[in-house]
């Protein structure tokens, strides 16, 4: 009994299936297939450390950032404690140039009633010009001139330290919706 050719070639393949050994082209498939697999996991790895890199420039650049603001805040601060300490001493030196113009004043007024009541009329008629001098001297002191230039110009400076101070933290806040690219990709 011959067996029959259909059946044999079904009965060979249905050994092939069987056997424990894979056929190549299975073979070549699983090792496609670990290829493939290897070659993703190699890019979801390069990937997350990239992802990773960009993360800590992102906090080293965000602690720099927050490092500039508080030594712009310690410097704006030291700077109006400067002008406080400015202004009381210009005030103090106007009160004790004030004081002094009116002891001066005080003095030649004693010397001038001294003259007079020895006689020296024309002596005190040159102490009367000098006290006049003294007198428009208080005046223009109390004016303060001077004291609002100083001030205007101090108030000058604080506002250009201020417009610095307002656009470097508007850099700051613009720069933090864009400068952290790892977020967007999460």
């Amino acid at each position: 009994m011959r067996p029959q050719r259909g059946r044999s070639s079904l009965a060979y393949r249905l050994d092939e299936q069987s056997s424990p050994w894979p056929s190549l082209v299975q073979a070549e498939a699983v090792l496609k297939a670990d290829k493939l697999l290897t070659e993703a996991e190699k890019h979801v790895a390069e990937e997350k450390q990239k992802a990773e890199l960009l993360e800590q420039q992102w906090k080293v650049a965000e602690e720099k950032q927050l490092q500039t603001e508080q030594l712009l805040k310690d410097q704006e601060r030291s700077h109006q404690e400067n002008v406080k300490q400015l202004e009381a001493k210009v005030a103090e030196e106007l009160a004790s140039a004030r004081q002094e113009a009116e002891r001066a004043l005080e003095s030649k007024l004693k010397e001038q009633e001294a003259m007079l009541q020895k006689g020296f009329v024309e002596k005190a008629r040159l102490m009367e010009d000098k006290i006049s001098g003294l007198k428009r001297e208080i005046s223009s002191a109390s004016k303060t001139d001077f004291l609002s230039d100083l001030f205007g110009t101090i108030r000058e400076a604080l506002r250009t330290v201020t417009c610095v101070s307002d656009y470097l933290r508007s850099r700051h806040q613009r720069g933090k919706g864009t400068s952290n690219p790892s977020k967007t990709q999460r």
